[in-house]
């Protein structure tokens, strides 16, 4: 192979390549590569020494017959002793194709435990984000309209993203088409980058102080009355009223013996009567104010939300942030007056301590601007197409005997990403199989806490191109197969198709295809029936069972578009409420108060937290505006 170009699909409007895509003839050929299946030295079945594992740790050269049979024979063990639950599944973003469908596919059939490691730093802002407007598919960053309606955008702020440089490229000409069409273009960075440089209105801004930019831009906004009030009615919490007794939502059951727990109530200005809140309803609630209801003392969310901000002014924040303030007014302004407002923030702004609070502030301040559900709107600097029906409906493949139509179905029993690291460390997992990541050391806080935990499994098998910062903990190291030496169906991340990849060669030196070593392992496991053992056939197999795709034709065009949607947020939030969730009564957890009062010593001009209107499930929760990196690492962004 000596040169890469990008594959014209079916919609030339996507017929653009990644820079690291082009960059694989480097990877495929790097000697760095794994190339042999490898066992540690210092590990056996009778003794694990977990111990040695680490970037010391030796390694020796076994066949591939060794190295499954090892693995197999520990698990099998594991589910007689301790039962199936012990054996761990894990498996990255780094396939997406039919290796990650055959993993489910086995772990279904052996038994285990599966995980939601994919949920890494990487997800701080996509998590904030969620947390006001609902579980959405969008993991790493919320769900967009599709790249070819940004164009209709007037604001855009792409928010510590250089999209013109990094990332996903195949979207900056949409990018483009908008600034064309006469969008503004404000960039908060802290580097003068390639898309600042084509900038109206660049911020500087402090590393780490975006929350604060958002509360300022909250506080222009509702200061100068230039909120969507119709918007707010209609499709947020912010008629909500909440207990100033209490700081608890007012619920229909305080005021109606008939009245459920779940349900909040506002206030009809019209009647002055309480009623229940429900979605999509454009009644005449009040959004400002303070009520009596029964006896209780109440306000409305925006009206806290208001108070909060107002701490918060462009000259309050200038000297933490270090922006002027009249800048900090003209982007607020231009995102709520000028039309479809757009912004696009990228991974790093999430990578601090409670990263995921400018999530949640960006989707507020975009809640109070209206910009949800309209053509223009943008919510993320790529449009993540991958969550819609850009995958194979292969419905029970990877959980048989389950009536699930979705390849994401968790086949086995599931364990949450936040509580991994709790399970490890009590013992729960004597065997972990991953595959296509890097994140067990790479992605999450607190790495020297995940690597102690390790020491509680006997058995960590890795399949991987090269020996990571994760692959250094392995015992078992299995050399996997590049993308180009594998054939493979994929969906798309940010294009809308399903792609036939096409193998180029066969794999180098010994490496394999995932889908090779689940067929062989399933078999060392005495499930020889678990796969066809031949790849193409089992891929004919899976596009029979989606009806939407022939497999002729997307074996030959290479890709097939997929009926996807244009406009984001149109239909009812998957909130609890329905709407956009302003305010959340539930306080965080006691220990993250303890720990936020204690780094508060070391912050700067302001001591009180950035967010306190949504803190449900989350410990995570306050942010510490810490100027002591030492403290960064004293509590995961995500736990």
């Amino acid at each position: 192979m000596k040169k890469i170009q990008p594959h014209v699909p079916a919609d030339e409007r996507y017929k653009r390549g990644c820079v690291l895509g082009l960059s694989h003839t480097q990877r495929i050929y790097d000697p760095t590569r794994l190339k042999y299946p490898m066992k540690r030295t210092d590990w056996s079945l009778d003794e694990p020494n977990p111990d040695g594992r680490g970037f010391d740790a030796e390694f020796e050269r076994i066949s591939w017959d060794d190295a499954l049979s090892l693995l197999a024979s520990k698990m099998k063990t594991t589910k007689e002793q301790h039962g199936a639950e012990s054996v761990l599944w894990h498996a990255g973003s780094g396939g997406d194709g039919v290796g990650s469908m055959a993993k489910s596919r086995l772990a279904s059939l052996f038994g285990g435990t599966t995980d939601g490691f994919f949920y890494g730093i990487d997800t701080n802002v996509g998590q904030g984000f969620h947390r006001v407007a609902g579980n959405l598919w969008g993991a790493f960053l919320p769900p967009t309209n599709a790249p070819t309606d940004w164009k209709n955008c007037r604001t855009i702020i792409a928010w510590g993203s250089d999209i013109l440089r990094s990332q996903f490229q195949m979207d900056s000409e949409h990018f483009l088409e908008a600034l064309r069409n006469g969008a503004k273009l404000v960039v908060v960075d802290p580097m003068y980058t390639t898309t600042a440089a084509k900038a109206d209105l660049w911020l500087p801004i402090e590393p780490g102080k975006d929350a604060y930019l958002a509360l300022a831009m909250m506080q222009v906004v509702l200061d100068e009355g230039l909120h969507d009030e119709e918007f707010l009615r209609a499709r947020t919490t912010a008629p909500a009223l909440v207990r100033t007794d209490t700081g608890e939502l007012l619920r229909a059951s305080d005021v109606s013996a008939a009245g459920d727990d779940e349900s909040v109530v506002a206030m009809n200005s019209e009647t002055n009567d309480v009623e229940a809140l429900a979605p999509e309803t454009d009644g005449s609630y009040a959004l400002l104010g303070e009520y009596t209801v029964d006896g209780i003392e109440t306000k409305t969310s925006l009206t806290v939300l208001k108070e909060h901000v107002d701490g918060y002014t462009p000259e309050d924040v200038a000297d933490v942030a270090d922006l002027n303030p009249d800048d900090v007014r003209t982007a607020a302004r231009w995102l709520a007056t000028r039309g479809p407002g757009g912004i696009l923030p990228s991974y790093g702004v999430g990578r601090y301590i409670y990263g995921h609070v400018f999530g949640q502030a960006y989707a507020i301040l975009m809640a109070l601007t209206g910009d949800y559900g309209n053509s223009g709107n943008i919510h993320n600097q790529h449009g993540n197409l991958w969550g819609g029906n850009q995958a194979l409906q292969v419905g029970d493949y990877t959980s048989p005997g389950t009536e699930s139509e979705s390849v994401s179905a968790s086949p086995t029993t599931g364990v949450g990403y936040k509580d991994v690291i709790s399970a490890i460390e009590d013992g729960q997992f004597d065997v972990i199989y991953a595959m296509e990541s890097n994140m067990l050391v790479n992605q999450f806080p607190d790495r020297k806490r995940w690597i102690e935990s390790l020491k509680n499994v006997d058995l960590i098998a890795w399949a991987d191109m090269h020996h990571t910062p994760s692959v250094q903990h392995a015992d078992l190291i299995l050399p996997a197969a590049h993308w180009f030496e594998k054939e493979d169906i994929v969906p798309s991340y940010s294009h809308p198709h399903i792609t036939y990849r096409h193998k180029v060669h066969d794999p180098l030196w010994e490496a394999k295809s995932d889908y090779w070593i689940m067929d062989k392992l399933a078999a060392h496991l005495g499930h020889e029936d678990a796969f066809l053992g031949d790849k193409h056939e089992e891929l004919r197999m899976l596009v029979d069972r989606d009806d939407r795709l022939d497999f002729e034709e997307l074996y030959e065009e290479g890709t097939v578009e997929m009926d996807y949607q244009t406009i984001m947020y149109q239909d009812e939030f998957g909130t609890e409420t329905g709407r956009l969730e302003l305010y959340d009564d539930a306080p965080p957890l006691s220990q993250v108060r303890d720990w936020t009062r204690k780094c508060r010593s070391n912050s700067r001009n302001h001591s009180k937290p950035e967010l306190t209107t949504t803190t449900r499930n989350r410990t995570s929760i306050r942010w510490c505006s810490c100027r002591n990196t030492g403290c960064s690492g004293s509590t995961p962004s995500t736990r």
